[in-house]
């Protein structure tokens, strides 16, 4: 990733304030800061909004967007998908934490194969202490690889999915696929992603 490859991050959210604050910290406390990070409220009925006003007051790379009636996280992560100025996106639960070199990893990630369209790495799950959930990893390598299509084929297994949260990918990339289907509903990022890394 360059310096002049900008890097979004959407965060969907739709009644979780209780997760909101921290997950928006932990996409602030990057090692390399991302250069937007958008929040779509779906209409929430708690204080969500009230929270992300707050945000957007004081970390100007916070831009903050409300529907005015519940649409669903499909039409957020599309919505947010065409918000981003930046040239990869990073698509996050509003109940996600972020590890601080996130963001620096993908960028090395793009850097050394810049004409990759997607990177990811694991996801850890965790109620309350990240160092004491559990690990879902591809194992598919232990250092920064690049997977050409046929490569990844031949990885491929039953339930093999990319991890969405982990996911970085360019927003030329989820345009050239038609965005997020909502006829996957719940499965539609990781159609999206697979679809992109299938290419």
């Amino acid at each position: 990733m360059s310096k002049t490859l900008g890097l979004s991050v959407v965060i969907p959210n739709h009644n979780h304030s209780s997760f909101l604050r921290e997950a928006v910290e932990s996409c602030l406390n990057q090692t390399r800061k991302a250069d937007e990070i958008i929040l779509i409220d779906d209409r929430s009925t708690d204080d969500s909004w009230e929270i992300m006003e707050d945000f957007a007051r004081r970390f100007p790379p916070v831009r903050i967007f409300r529907n005015e009636e519940n649409e669903g996280v499909v039409h957020c992560m599309n919505k947010g998908t065409e918000k981003a100025t930046g040239d990869c996106i990073l698509f996050r639960a509003a109940d996600d934490h972020l590890v601080p070199d996130a963001m620096f990893s993908a960028k090395e990630a793009f850097a050394n194969q810049p004409d990759a369209t997607i990177a990811f790495g694991e996801t850890i799950f965790f109620e309350r202490d990240p160092c004491n959930g559990t690990k879902e990893t591809l194992a598919l390598s232990s250092t920064t690889k690049f997977f050409p299509r046929n490569d990844l084929l031949q990885e491929w297994v039953p339930d093999f999915n990319l991890p969405s949260s982990a996911c970085f990918v360019r927003k030329s990339a989820v345009l050239s696929v038609g965005g997020f289907k909502d006829e996957a509903k719940w499965h539609s990022d990781w159609l999206c992603f697979t679809t992109i890394a299938l290419r």
